[in-house]
C-alpha cells in the first residue's frame, strides 16, 4: 500500500468484499497509512472516519506520524481522538506520544512536535503533583541533540504559553547543565531577563569551566555572574571558587583586585577568603589582608581552620602565630561580642578530652 500501487490493493479489496470475505483491520490500517504516504489524503481521512475506531495501535501511530509529517490537519485531529482518555490525559505525556515526539525530533521536525502537543489536552495537575514534568523528555532530547537555541526556545515558550509547563525554561537550564554545558550560559542569560538568578545556578558551570579551561575558566564564570547581576555568596566562593584558584591566590592583593573587577563585594568575599588562607596556613597573608581592607569578618566561620592549624602543629612558634592571627581577626569581627580566642581554647580543650 505504501509503494504507491493503491489502485491494485483497492481492486483486491473490492473483489474480496464482493465475495463476502471478511477483511482484517490491519489491511484497512495499511490502506490509511498508504493513502497518507501517497498523498491521497481525502481517501485516508474517509478511511479514518469509517474505520478509525477499530485500527490497531501500531497503525494509529504510523498514520498519525504520516499525517503530521504531511501536515494533514484533519487526519491529525481525527487520529489523536482515537487514543484512550488515560493516554491523552497523561500529565507527563504518555510514552506512545513521547516516543513519536522523539522520532520527529530526530527528523528535525520541531514545529511538527508542537503541532502534536497542541492537539493533546492541556494537563490538569493536582495540588501535590509535580507541575514541571510535562514535556521534560522533549526538552531533554532537544538539548541532547544540540538543536539551535531559537528552536529550543520556541518549544520552551510554547510549553509556557499553553500552560503545559510554566517552568519549561528552568527545565531547559537544568538539562543543559547536566548534558550540554556550552548551551547553559545562553539559557541563563535568557532566564535572567525573567527573574533574578541564584548563585547555585552557576555551580555546574564553574566545575565544567575549570575542567576545560583551568583557573581562567572559573574567572570567566565570575564575569558571567557579574553580567547577569548575580552576586556570588559565601558558599559559592568557599566551596566552588577559592579551592580552584591556587595560582590566582598566590598574590593576595592581585587576587582581591581580580575579584573586585568581577563585581564581588569585599564584604562578601573577605570571610571565605580569610578562611581559605587559614586552611592553607598562610598567616602572614591573613594579617596583610585584614590590615589592607576594612571589611568585617564573621569570626564564627573562622573557628575550624584555626582549630585545625593549632592541632596540626603544636610548636610554640605556631601557637604564637595563631595567637597573633586571632588578635588581628578579633579586631575585625562583625560581632564584637564573639570571643574568638575563648572559643578556640574551648574547642582545643574539648578536642584533647575526646
Amino acid at each position: 500500500g505504501k509503494v504507491g500501487d493503491l489502485a491494485a490493493v483497492e481492486t483486491v479489496i473490492d473483489t474480496m468484499s464482493a465475495g463476502n470475505v471478511a477483511l482484517d483491520e490491519g489491511v484497512y490500517g495499511e490502506l490509511i497509512v498508504g493513502g497518507l504516504v501517497n498523498g491521497q489524503t481525502e481517501k485516508a481521512v474517509k478511511g479514518i472516519k469509517e474505520r478509525g475506531a477499530s485500527l490497531k495501535e501500531v497503525h494509529r501511530i504510523e498514520a498519525l506520524k504520516e499525517a503530521l509529517l504531511r501536515k494533514v490537519g484533519e487526519a491529525v485531529k481525527l487520529l489523536v481522538k482515537l487514543f484512550p482518555e488515560d493516554v491523552l490525559n497523561d500529565p507527563s505525556i504518555d510514552p506512545v506520544f513521547r516516543n513519536l515526539c522523539t522520532e520527529l525530533l530526530q527528523l528535525e521536525q520541531y514545529e511538527t512536535v508542537r503541532t502534536l502537543l497542541n492537539e493533546l489536552p492541556v494537563p490538569k495537575f493536582s495540588l501535590n503533583e509535580n507541575q514541571d514534568s510535562y514535556g521534560v523528555s522533549i526538552i531533554f532530547e532537544m538539548v541532547k541533540q544540540n538543536v539551535p537555541l531559537p528552536e529550543l526556545m520556541k518549544m520552551v515558550n510554547f510549553l509556557i504559553k499553553t500552560e503545559r509547563n510554566s517552568r519549561a525554561l528552568h527545565v531547559a537550564c537544568d538539562c543543559a547543565a547536566k548534558s550540554r554545558i556550552e548551551m547553559y550560559p545562553k539559557l541563563l542569560e535568557i532566564l535572567r531577563e525573567q527573574e533574578d538568578l541564584r548563585p547555585h545556578y552557576f555551580w555546574p558551570l564553574i566545575a565544567q569551566s575549570f575542567t576545560k579551561h583551568g583557573e581562567s575558566g572559573v574567572l570567566d564564570v565570575l564575569k558571567l555572574m557579574q553580567r547577569t547581576k548575580t552576586e556570588a555568596d559565601a558558599e559559592t566562593l568557599s566551596v566552588f571558587v577559592l579551592p580552584k584558584l591556587s595560582v590566582t591566590l598566590k598574590d593576595v592583593r592581585l587576587a582581591l583586585k581580580q575579584f573586585e573587577d568581577r563585581g564581588i563585594r569585599i564584604a562578601t568575599l573577605m570571610t571565605p577568603f580569610v578562611s581559605h588562607l587559614l586552611y592553607q596556613n598562610r598567616f602572614e597573608d591573613v594579617s596583610r589582608v585584614t590590615k589592607l581592607y576594612p571589611a568585617k569578618l564573621n569570626t564564627e566561620a573562622l573557628i575550624w581552620p584555626l582549630v585545625l592549624q593549632a592541632t596540626v602543629n603544636k610548636s610554640t612558634a605556631n601557637f604564637k602565630s595563631v595567637a597573633e592571627v586571632v588578635r588581628a581577626l578579633q579586631d575585625k569581627a562583625q560581632d564584637p561580642k564573639h570571643d574568638l580566642g575563648g572559643q578556640l581554647l574551648m574547642e582545643l580543650i574539648s578536642n584533647k578530652k575526646s
